[in-house]
């Protein structure tokens, strides 16, 4: 099997533009090297492929589980870790499958199963993992 044809059919469904926001970020990230200060938009889509780069690194012998893997994704997707340090992923990721297994226990065992996500359950699980995520408004303050 070769590249997407060996994934999990709910990881291949969550990827979306994943590669391309990745390569995109490669190249933006080679052409700032030379030049001067980006712009807003720029430093964003900078900020977004850090944080890409840091879901995709696992440490040796540690590789995600697949609800791991779909969350982080599906949270990047969605733009959920946008506002998340690159360095803060892997504090993210420590807690993650298990706060889902026990929030999200029906759409955890769908996901490990390789079962496909309804839209509503897609809907449920980003609920989740912006709760996850996303620090409460009364940390805030």
């Amino acid at each position: 099997m070769w590249g997407g044809a060996a994934q999990s059919p709910i990881l291949r469904s969550s990827v979306g533009t994943l590669r391309l926001d990745y390569a995109q970020f490669i190249e933006l990230e080679a052409f700032t090297r030379f030049g001067g200060l980006p712009d807003t938009h720029v430093r964003q889509q900078l900020a977004r492929g850090a944080c890409i780069r840091a879901i995709l690194r696992q440490g040796p012998h540690a590789p995600l589980d697949l609800l791991q893997e779909v969350a982080l994704v599906t949270a990047s997707q969605n733009g959920l870790l946008d506002g998340v340090p690159a360095k803060n992923i892997r504090t993210i990721q420590s807690g993650l499958g298990d706060y889902l297994r026990s929030n999200a226990s029906e759409i955890s065992t769908a996901i490990e199963s390789g079962g496909v996500l309804s839209a509503e359950q897609k809907e449920r699980f980003v609920a989740c993992l912006r709760q996850y995520v996303e620090p409460p408004a009364s940390a805030a303050s």
